[in-house]
């Protein structure tokens, strides 16, 4: 179970998971330096994150003769006090003492009045200090003191659940990382069969919503054994990284590219395409592989791929298994009539049109 930070443990929060929070941690310490400040009527109200030294953040109410001084007020008001301090009038040597005798000394006879209150985590961990000071002496009634605890609280509160909004949101990224890795082809980089048909299948589902097109394209790399059994599998490896960096590089980002199994590929076009386009995406995807040797530790190697294209008009035509499986059979036409070629299919609904023959799906 996760509890408050200690401060290192917050610093280290807000440039990352807390940044991306709708209100950052920086503009929950200014608004507990306001209420303060208001609810009261205090003149000077600081919050300082840090212990010592180590001040890593402050807000502060306060008029501009004070700010001469923020700085070694800031480290005065920071104490590792177990509780809270109040003094009440700092010209009074019998209420100050030597504890506040250094803040006395700091800041003149310009205040007279001081408290501080600390702002702990879960496990009563300071993390910072709330202050605040009066040009005049004055006293802290007992509903006051609760106003300023309470506050306190409501911050200490606050800031733990931003903590625990930021651990969510870190393990939602962490499992989406996890996820995606399950999902990615190790050699290719390019999405495995699971993440292609995961994707796939919610962009399918949107077009057949908008009852818009779509387009599904199986690539498959020519003479790819002979390629193995030439060169061996290292340099098989090579051209299948380079075969599918061409393809992503000519695809659209919202395009979909995926290793299918050893040397085939996968690729959706989203609904904003015609068949007229998708066809020259096709095409496109054909010469990228063929029109360029590609380089391999053994020296450059003509590589060609076949592909097959199914394209409806309407995505609701066919189900996603049947959009893989007319692709893969359109791609293996282009292998039939002599490989390096593109051979496009087309679904409406009346079926699927194979050139001049039609059946149906």
């Amino acid at each position: 179970m996760h509890e408050l930070p200690s401060i290192e443990g917050v610093k280290g929060l807000v440039p990352t998971s807390l940044a991306r929070h709708e209100a950052p941690i920086e503009r929950r310490i200014d608004r507990l330096a306001r209420l303060v400040h208001f609810a009261l009527d205090m003149p000077i109200v600081t919050v300082v994150m840090g212990t010592g030294d180590d001040v890593w953040f402050e807000s502060m109410r306060a008029p501009e003769w004070f700010w001469e001084r923020i700085n070694t007020a800031s480290r005065l008001i920071v104490p590792h006090h177990e509780t809270s301090l109040i003094i009440d009038n700092l010209r009074d040597p019998i209420r100050t003492g030597t504890l506040a005798a250094p803040i006395a000394q700091a800041l003149h006879e310009s205040i007279q009045f001081f408290a501080n209150f600390p702002l702990r985590s879960v496990d009563r961990q300071q993390l910072g200090v709330l202050c605040v000071m009066d040009t005049k002496p004055r006293a802290l009634d007992d509903e006051s003191r609760q106003v300023l605890k309470d506050l306190a609280a409501m911050f200490e509160g606050d800031l733990k659940a931003m903590f625990h909004d930021a651990v969510q949101l870190e393990l939602i990224d962490q499992l989406n990382g996890v996820q995606n890795d399950a999902q990615v082809d190790p050699l290719t980089g390019l999405w495995n069969r699971a993440g292609f048909d995961e994707r796939f299948h919610n962009t399918l589902q949107q077009c057949a919503v908008e009852q818009a097109p779509i387009g599904a394209m199986m690539v498959d790399v020519d003479h790819f054994k002979c390629v193995n059994d030439k060169f061996g599998h290292q340099v098989g490896d090579e051209v299948l990284c380079e075969v599918a960096k061409r393809i992503k590089a000519v695809m659209r980002d919202e395009d979909i590219v995926g290793r299918f199994g050893g040397e085939e590929f996968l690729v959706a076009v989203d609904h904003s395409v015609t068949l007229e386009v998708a066809a020259r995406m096709a095409e496109r995807v054909r010469q990228c592989v063929a029109d360029t040797p590609i380089e391999t530790d053994a020296g450059p190697i003509d590589v060609t791929i076949s592909v097959g294209l199914i394209y409806a008009d309407d995505a609701g035509h066919l189900p996603m298994e049947q959009y893989v499986h007319f692709a893969d059979e359109a791609m293996y036409v282009s292998k039939s009539e002599g490989r390096n070629r593109v051979t496009v299919w087309t679904v409406d609904g009346q079926g699927v049109h194979r050139g001049d023959n039609t059946c149906a799906a």
